[in-house]
């Protein structure tokens, strides 16, 4: 998620410092990077962690006035956004307006979020958001029917609304919230720390969001089976065996092979073989110089351009991008 543009429309471009403004008290985003403007119309505190998984963003504003500030956020991915204090009209290209109120949420996939938000005078304003990386939504897209209906139909750079209707965060995703913000590490372990929180996260919003059955726990056999299947799956390089006769290998049948699956690995069988191949790929093009043509033939694609395209759609970015990021 990179912010590249906010403007006030009779005022052009909003020109930010690197810091926090002068008497701002918080909240303050652990390890993050902080931008400001302060002046006689008001204060934007704006604190942002950006990984190539995640992107985690608190904004705080108090104006003077009404304003509408319009802004342009690129990255393909799921966008998130909680409404930590007051409440925001937002009119966002693609999916309409959105009024959030306190502790409510949306969730938009697009290949980028461009719009307006209009705020009253005299208020202060927090919104926490967080962007989700398109790998991260394919690993738990198959338990989560909205998520799984997108991937499945591919709307390239579509934005939509997942959030049909205003829902409120319950407790837990609150506390979630509470405690990136209160992050008590630093260095790696804070890395660790946001990444198990993310992923937290990200389950509990869609929880929210989805209606969720309950599932049988797995007998022993079918978890020595499902175990069998990733076994093949990870060495199933050349896609030789479709997920129908991998079940047949292993004496499932096919729709328990991908539910236990699922249930067991926290990812679907596909996704195990493409991340497979993601990684192998991305280990090459950050840790040597090979050429991306000769890399793409290594993870088995023969055109350089489907290459890129995967590698975009499961990383959010092209492998030239990666490479220059590293």
């Amino acid at each position: 998620m990179q912010c590249i543009q906010m403007s006030i429309h009779e005022h052009g471009p909003l020109q930010f410092k690197h810091g926090f403004p002068v008497k701002y008290e918080g909240p303050f985003l652990a390890g993050a990077n902080a931008i400001s403007v302060q002046d006689d119309d008001g204060t934007i505190v704006i604190q942002e962690i950006v990984t190539h998984e995640y992107s985690l963003r608190h904004t705080f504003v108090r104006l003077v006035n009404k304003t509408i500030i319009k802004g342009i956020t690129l990255g393909e991915g799921l966008y998130s956004r909680v409404m930590r204090k007051n409440k925001l009209c937002h009119n966002i290209k693609g999916a309409g307006k959105i009024t959030l109120r306190e502790k409510e949420f949306s969730l938009i996939r697009a290949d980028g979020i461009s719009g307006s938000i209009t705020y009253r005078g005299k208020k202060e304003y927090e919104t926490f958001d967080c962007w989700f990386s398109p790998s991260l939504l394919h690993k738990i897209a198959p338990s989560f029917p909205s998520i799984q209906s997108i991937l499945e139909n591919d709307p390239g750079g579509k934005t939509i609304l997942l959030s049909k209707r205003n829902k409120t965060i319950d407790k837990k995703t609150d506390a979630i919230i509470h405690e990136m913000l209160h992050c008590p590490y630093s260095d790696d372990l804070q890395r660790f720390y946001f990444e198990t929180k993310v992923n937290e996260y990200l389950l509990s919003l869609l929880a929210t969001n989805d209606t969720i059955k309950p599932e049988k726990p797995p007998t022993e056999y079918q978890i020595r089976a499902v175990y069998k299947a990733r076994e093949i799956a990870i060495n199933n390089s050349a896609g030789r065996y479709t997920i129908a006769e991998i079940a047949r290998m292993v004496a499932l049948n096919a729709s328990d092979l991908k539910r236990i699956y699922m249930q067991v690995f926290g990812i679907g069988i596909f996704e195990t073989h493409l991340e497979k191949k993601m990684q192998q790929a991305r280990e090459f093009i950050t840790e040597t110089g090979k050429p991306l043509k000769e890399i793409a033939a290594i993870a088995g694609y023969k055109w350089t351009g489907n290459f890129n395209k995967a590698f975009k759609k499961y990383y959010g970015e092209t492998p030239l991008q990666y490479r220059r990021n590293c």
